[in-house]
C-alpha cells in the first residue's frame, strides 16, 4: 500500500512539472523604486504592493506601464459596474503592469536575477467579471503565463540556477479595507478632456461642468462637437448679422415709433416687435463686446451658469425679448384680421398689459429653476434644459398658430375684395407682404420649433456617442494634435441655420416695413429731412419733389392707390393691402378704439 500510493505521488509531482509553464528569464531585467505618479494625478503609488521595487526592463519601462495603466483606467471609469470593486481594480491593473520585483538570492544563482511577481489569476478573475469584461484581450484571465494560478516558474539555468525557480504570485487586495473598495478612479483625461473631481462640490454639474460618465473628466468650453474654423464662423456669422440686424431695428423704432406722425395700433406692434428684436440683437452684442469664450466658458472646463453674471443677465433678457417678440408678432397678425373683417376686439392696452406679463412669467419661470445657462454647442446664453420647451417653445407654437391662421383668414380675404377692386392691381401685388410675413417670419419660427424638437428626440445619440468619444481618445496616436475623435453633437449646418434665423428678424422686418414707400413718406414728412437745410439740397439732387407728396396719405405702409371696393352693396374707398394703417383719413374707418 505505501508503495503504491509513493508511485501515485510521484506521477503526480512529474505531471505537474511537466504541464506547468516555464518562462525565460530578461537578463536585461531590473528592481528599481516606482518613479511616482504625475503631479496632479494620483495613480499608484498607494496602490503597490511595494513601490519601493518595481519590475522594468527596457522594452518595457516604468514610464510606459504608467501610460497604460492610465489609460486603463480611464476605460474602467466608463463602466458602471466596476463601480462597487473599483478600489482592487486599480490595485490590480497597477500591480498588473508595475509588478513587484524579486531578486534572487545567492544560492540559487551566482549573480542576483531580477523576476517578476505577476498577478494572481484569481484577481483577475474577479475584476473581469465583476466589470464585465471577460474578452477584453488586455485581461485574459486564461493565459498562465502573465495571471498565474499560484505562482510564476522562470528558467535560471542560464544563470546557473535551477530549471524551474518559482516565484509566487501577488494578489494586491487581499488586504483591501471596506472603505478602499470605492475608491474613485484616479484623476486622469486624455487630451482634450480636463481633470475635476465631480465628488468636489466645487466642481458640481451644477456649477457649469459636463462629465463624462464616471470619469472625473469634463468636456471643454466650448463642446469640441466641431473645430475652431467652424467655432469661428458661428462667431463671425452671429456679430455681423446681429449689428445689421441691430441696426435695422432702431431705424423701424426710430421711424414708426418717434418720426411717424400719425401712429396707430398697428404700427405699435411694429414698434413693439422691432424694440424686442432690437433687445436680442443687443444682448449678442453684449455677448461679443465683452468676447464670447468669458462669457461662455468663464472658467477652464466650465459652461457658464445662472450665477455667472454676465450669462444671467445677457441670457435673460434675450429670452424676454423672444418671448415678447413672438407675442407682438401675434399680436400684428390679430389686429391686421379685425381691421380687414370689422371685427371690434379688445382694446389695444389689453394687448400690452398681456404680452408684457406672460413674458415676464415665461422669464421668472426659468430663473426659478435656474435654468439660464450657456449650454453645450452654443453661441450665447439662454434658457436650457427641458423646461424651455414649457416656457418657450410650447407657448411659441401657440401664438405662431394662432398668428399663421389669423393671416391666411387675410390673405383670403384680400383675395375676395380685390376681385372687385380695378383691374390694375394685380393678386400678387397686394398679396406680397402677406406672404413675405408668413415664409420668412412665421416660417423661420416653424424652422426654430422644428430643429428644437430634432435636438430633444436626439439628445440620447449625442449621450451615447461621449463613451465612443473616450475611447477613441484612449486610442494610441491619439495625442494632443489629433484631431480625428471627435463626440457626435448637432449637424453643423442645421445648428449654423439655427443661430442664424434668431438673429435675423430685425433685417426681414427691415425689408417688409423698413424699405416701403410709406416709411419713405415718413421721413420726407419728418424734420429731420423736411426741414429749410435738408429739403432744397434733396429737390436739388432729385431724389425727391416735396410738393407731389403733399397730398400723399401717410397711413398706407406700402403706398399703393386707393379703390373702389363693394362690400355687401355698400361702396367703401380704402386701401386693401396686407399692412394697411387704419386712420379717421382712411376710406375705411377705424372701427373704433376698441379693435386694432
Amino acid at each position: 500500500m505505501i508503495v503504491k500510493f509513493s508511485i501515485i505521488l510521484i506521477l503526480f509531482y512529474l505531471s505537474f512539472i511537466y504541464c506547468q509553464i516555464i518562462l525565460p528569464v530578461n537578463p536585461n531585467g531590473v528592481c528599481s523604486p516606482y518613479i511616482g505618479d504625475v503631479a496632479g494625478q494620483p495613480l499608484c503609488e498607494s496602490k503597490l504592493v511595494d513601490p519601493g521595487s518595481i519590475y522594468s526592463n527596457p522594452n518595457d519601462t516604468q514610464q510606459v506601464s504608467r501610460a497604460t495603466i492610465q489609460s486603463i483606467l480611464t476605460q474602467l471609469g466608463t463602466v458602471q459596474a466596476c463601480a462597487p470593486v473599483l478600489g482592487n481594480a486599480i490595485k490590480a491593473v497597477c500591480e498588473r503592469f508595475l509588478g513587484r520585483c524579486v531578486m534572487t538570492p545567492s544560492n540559487i544563482t551566482v549573480t542576483p536575477i531580477a523576476l517578476e511577481s505577476k498577478l494572481c489569476r484569481s484577481v483577475c478573475v474577479n475584476i473581469t467579471t465583476t466589470c464585465g469584461i471577460v474578452n477584453n484581450p488586455i485581461f485574459n484571465c486564461s493565459d498562465e503565463r502573465v495571471y498565474p494560478s499560484v505562482a510564476t516558474y522562470y528558467d535560471l539555468r542560464p544563470f546557473g540556477g535551477p530549471a524551474s525557480y518559482e516565484v509566487a504570485c501577488t494578489d494586491p487586495t487581499a488586504s483591501t479595507s471596506s472603505s478602499e473598495e470605492n475608491t474613485p478612479a484616479p484623476i486622469f483625461c486624455p487630451y482634450p478632456l480636463i481633470a475635476k473631481n465631480q465628488s468636489d462640490p466645487q466642481y458640481a454639474p451644477s456649477k457649469g461642468y459636463t462629465y463624462l460618465g464616471a470619469l472625473n473628466c469634463v468636456l471643454p468650453c466650448p463642446a469640441p462637437f466641431y473645430d475652431d474654423k467652424q467655432w469661428s464662423r458661428f462667431y463671425t456669422m452671429s456679430k455681423i448679422v446681429s449689428t445689421i440686424s441691430f441696426c435695422c431695428c432702431i431705424y423701424n423704432v426710430i421711424t414708426f415709433g418717434f418720426l411717424n406722425r400719425r401712429p396707430n395700433k398697428y404700427t405699435y406692434c411694429i414698434v413693439a416687435f422691432c424694440t424686442s428684436v432690437f433687445l436680442m440683437n443687443l444682448m449678442d452684442i453684449v455677448t461679443y463686446s465683452i468676447g464670447y469664450k468669458k462669457v461662455l466658458c468663464p472658467e477652464e472646463g466650465r459652461f457658464a451658469v445662472q450665477s455667472d453674471a454676465s450669462c444671467s443677465v445677457t441670457g435673460s433678457l434675450f429670452h424676454l425679448a423672444v418671448c415678447n417678440g413672438v407675442l407682438w408678432w401675434t399680436t400684428m397678425a390679430i389686429c391686421l384680421l379685425s381691421v380687414i373683417k370689422r371685427i371690434k376686439i379688445i382694446k389695444f392696452r389689453y394687448f400690452v398689459i398681456f404680452n408684457t406679463s406672460f413674458s415676464l412669467l415665461l422669464l421668472i419661470i426659468p430663473l426659478g429653476m435656474h435654468r439660464v445657462e450657456s449650454g453645450l454647442g452654443t453661441i450665447g446664453c439662454w434658457v436650457r434644459g427641458t423646461v424651455i420647451n414649457y416656457v418657450f417653445w410650447l407657448p411659441l407654437g401657440i401664438a405662431l398658430l394662432i398668428g399663421a391662421g389669423c393671416i391666411v383668414v387675410v390673405i383670403i380675404e384680400i383675395y375676395r375684395i380685390s376681385k372687385n377692386v380695378s383691374t390694375d392691381r394685380s393678386f400678387i401685388t397686394l398679396q406680397i407682404k402677406p406672404f413675405l410675413c408668413v415664409f420668412l417670419i412665421g416660417g423661420s419660427f416653424l424652422y426654430l420649433i422644428a430643429f428644437n424638437y430634432y435636438h430633444e428626440t436626439h439628445k440620447y445619440i449625442i449621450e451615447d456617442s461621449m463613451k465612443d468619444y473616450v475611447m477613441c481618445l484612449l486610442q494610441p496616436g491619439n495625442d494632443r494634435n489629433s484631431f480625428g475623435c471627435k463626440p457626435k453633437g448637432p449637424p453643423y449646418a442645421a445648428y449654423f441655420t439655427f443661430y442664424f434665423f434668431t438673429r435675423l428678424f430685425g433685417v426681414l422686418f427691415f425689408l417688409i416695413y423698413g424699405a416701403s414707400s410709406n416709411s419713405k413718406e415718413i421721413w420726407l414728412r419728418s424734420i429731420l429731412v423736411n426741414n429749410g437745410y435738408i429739403r432744397p439740397l434733396l429737390v436739388r439732387l432729385g431724389v425727391t419733389d416735396f410738393h407731389s407728396t403733399t397730398g400723399t396719405n401717410l397711413n398706407s405702409l406700402n403706398g399703393s392707390k386707393k379703390g373702389t371696393v363693394t362690400r355687401g352693396g355698400e361702396k367703401t374707398s380704402g386701401k386693401m393691402t396686407f399692412d394697411s394703417q387704419r386712420s379717421g383719413e382712411s376710406g375705411v374707418e377705424d372701427g373704433g378704439s376698441s379693435s386694432c
